[in-house]
């Protein structure tokens, strides 16, 4: 019997330290640190649709698509009605598509800017710069062109080509 009343404590001893010592599960813990880390971009995400940001600056040649943010364009949408609204963005649609497709193919860089931006700032490389307010500007979406030896140009996108052929001379 001593040996098994030994077998016993020694059983007995091995569990209560097993039991006592601190559990570590760095799994647990890095999934604690992912889940902490996401609900607190998405708080940040939350309260403004998208963390905001303020200028864009382009220093190169470059082509630049910007729409506005869903908040100016609900707040275009309320002052117009439907059908102006919708035939305006129907178009607007339409002819920045065709835009795209035209400068995919010419050998200029095209930027797509984030509506979170609130202003787009061209640097000329003589030190000038023009700053466009964009929820001022008068179309939902626009076109600008961009050569740092020149002034930035807001395009017409009804006859985009041209405007290029003008602008770049190419």
């Amino acid at each position: 019997m001593p040996a098994f009343t030994k077998i016993i404590a020694i059983c007995l001893l091995t569990l209560s330290a097993c039991s006592s010592s601190p559990r570590k599960n760095p799994a647990k813990n890095q999934h604690k640190k992912v889940l902490a880390a996401h609900e607190y971009i998405n708080t940040r995400l939350s309260g403004t649709g998208k963390i905001p940001r303020e200028v864009f600056i382009v220093d190169s040649t470059a082509a630049v698509f910007t729409i506005l943010d869903t908040t100016e364009i609900q707040k275009r949408h309320k002052a117009s009605t439907d059908e102006e609204f919708y035939a305006g963005a129907d178009d607007q649609v339409f002819y920045t598509s065709e835009a795209r497709t035209f400068l995919k193919k010419q050998p200029v860089k095209i930027i797509e800017l984030d509506p979170a931006y609130k202003y787009l700032e061209f640097k000329q490389a003589n030190g000038v710069v023009h700053r466009i307010k964009l929820d001022t500007v008068a179309f939902i979406s626009n076109l600008y062109f961009f050569n740092p030896q020149k002034q930035s140009h807001n395009v017409d996108m009804l006859d985009v080509e041209a405007e290029y052929k003008k602008y770049f001379g190419k």
